[in-house]
Order: C-alpha cells, then structure tokens, then sequence
C-alpha cells in the first residue's frame, strides 16, 4: 500500500530518472521562477510551499539518494531473462525500473523479493491479456 511518503519518494525518483543531477538546478531555478513571477505579491505561504518542495528533492539527492533516486540493484537484466524465459528488448528495462520503483516505495528488499515481485507483475500481465 502507498502512503503520501511513498507517491512523494516514487515522483521524486521519476523526476530524477528524467533530469539526473540536472534536478538540482532545476530546483533553484523553481526558486527563481516562483520569486520573479510573484514579485511583491508573494506571500508567504507560497514562497513556504516552494521551499518545501525543493527541500523534498534536495533531501532525496544529498541525504537519500541510495534509497530514492538510485536503489541498489537487486536483480539485473540477465536474471530476468533466465528466470522468466523472456526475450531481450525494452520489457527487460521497464521491469528492472519496476523493481527500482518498488524499492522506493519499501516493498522489495532483496532479489528474492525482486523475484517474486516481478513473477506476480508478469502473472498479472499474462491475466490482462488474456482476457482481452
């Protein structure tokens, strides 16, 4: 089950799979956006909600980045091929950020985890398309 830490955790590790260390500048420059449009009409509140959510995804990337933006791996792409007989080609790459998304969020710990985590993803897959 998600709770609001998790869904923060798993969009600051999205937001970072897609920006890489360029996510910092990105924040300073939320900063400066939120400065420059407001002007002498900022309140407060917002330059507060601002500061709050760059502090999230700099605390990810100075304090938690082995736990938020780059998990250890657990399993690799060799390991889901032999394990799940599957084919070389982008699936193996959107499982394995699958499992990294499930580390994120608490739910996988270890390779067998990762294992049994993705053999039930794939079950569930199998299941959709057959009843399509």
């Amino acid at each position: 089950m998600f709770t609001n830490k998790n869904k923060k955790d798993i969009h600051i590790h999205r937001f970072y799979k897609k920006t890489g260390s360029a996510g910092i500048l990105i924040g300073f420059i939320h900063l400066s956006d939120v400065l420059a449009t407001y002007e002498d009409t900022l309140t407060e509140e917002r330059w507060n909600r601002a500061i709050s959510s760059v502090n999230n995804i700099f605390d990810a990337y100075f304090i938690h980045y082995a736990k938020i933006i780059t998990p250890p791996k657990l399993i690799n792409g060799t390991d889901i091929l032999k394990e799940f007989n599957l084919q070389p080609g982008k699936k193996i790459g959107d499982l394995l950020g699958r499992v990294a998304e499930a580390q994120v969020n608490g739910a996988v710990n270890t390779k067998g985890e990762a294992i049994n985590y993705l053999g039930q993803l794939l079950m569930v897959e199998k299941s959709d398309q057959e009843n399509l």
